[in-house]
């Protein structure tokens, strides 16, 4: 049987901006999210930047594209700015 890591996620030194902070908010819930049906627009670049910060994973193709919440992008999120 595998151990479960009980360690804190790593918080990254980059705090989330505001723009960061609405988009890692509507994937508080850690469910998988079309980047269509999310209330704030997301585009390219934003996604390119909160994956390579490990706060996002991403799935599916261009045209379905599904992102949720990692255990860092939460840290991240709660952590004071």
């Amino acid at each position: 049987m595998a151990k479960k890591d009980l360690r804190s996620p790593k918080i990254s030194s980059v705090s989330a901006d505001s723009r960061q902070r609405q988009i890692l908010d509507c994937l508080r819930s850690g469910e998988w999210r079309s980047i269509h049906r999310l209330p704030v627009p997301v585009g390219a670049k934003s996604l390119e930047k909160l994956v390579s910060l490990g706060w996002i994973d991403i799935q599916g193709t261009i045209s379905n594209r599904q992102i949720r919440i990692t255990e860092i992008g939460l840290a991240a999120l709660t952590s004071p700015s």
